[in-house]
C-alpha cells in the first residue's frame, strides 16, 4: 500500500503521478479524500490513467471517494491526477496495488578476475578522446 499527498488545484487537473508498477496486472484500489481545512470541503475528480491490456485508458471519477480498477497483463504503472471542483485543497491518496512490483535494478559489480584491467579512463578535454587502460600489477 502506497500512500500519497497531491495538491489538488481549482479547476484544473495537476501533473500524473505515477504509483508502484506492476508485472502480471491485476487490481489497483484508489482511495481518495480532502485534507481542505474547512468543514465545507469542495468535491474533487481523479482522472487514473493505465493499461488494460489492450490499450490505454483513461478513466475519471468523482470523489472523495474509493474505486478499483483493473491493469492488464504485462508491465504497467498507472498514473493519477486529481482536480478540485472548488478552492485549491490537499489530497490524500492511498493506492493498493498487486503484491507482483517490478524488483529495483541491482547495482553493477565489476567482475574480479585475476588477468581483469581496470576500466577505461576517458579524457575529453578538448583534445580529442584519449583512451588509458591501467592494470594492477600484484
Amino acid at each position: 500500500m502506497a500512500m500519497y499527498d497531491y495538491q489538488a488545484f481549482p479547476y484544473i487537473f495537476g501533473s500524473w503521478q505515477s504509483v508502484q508498477p506492476t508485472l502480471i496486472g491485476g487490481e489497483y484500489k484508489f482511495s481518495f479524500d480532502s485534507d481542505a481545512g474547512t468543514d465545507a470541503p469542495a468535491a474533487l475528480l481523479m482522472q487514473v490513467r493505465y493499461w488494460n491490456g489492450s490499450e490505454f485508458v483513461i478513466q475519471t471519477f468523482n470523489g472523495p471517494g474509493e474505486f478499483t480498477i483493473t491493469v492488464g497483463d504485462g508491465i504497467s504503472q498507472p498514473q493519477f491526477s486529481v482536480e478540485s471542483l472548488g478552492f485549491g485543497q490537499l489530497v490524500h491518496v492511498t493506492v493498493d496495488g498487486p503484491d507482483s512490483p517490478i524488483p529495483p535494478p541491482k547495482a553493477f559489480q565489476w567482475p574480479t578476475l585475476p588477468s581483469f584491467h581496470d576500466p577505461l579512463v576517458l579524457d575529453l578535454q578538448g583534445t580529442g578522446l584519449n583512451l588509458t587502460s591501467v592494470t594492477r600489477r600484484r
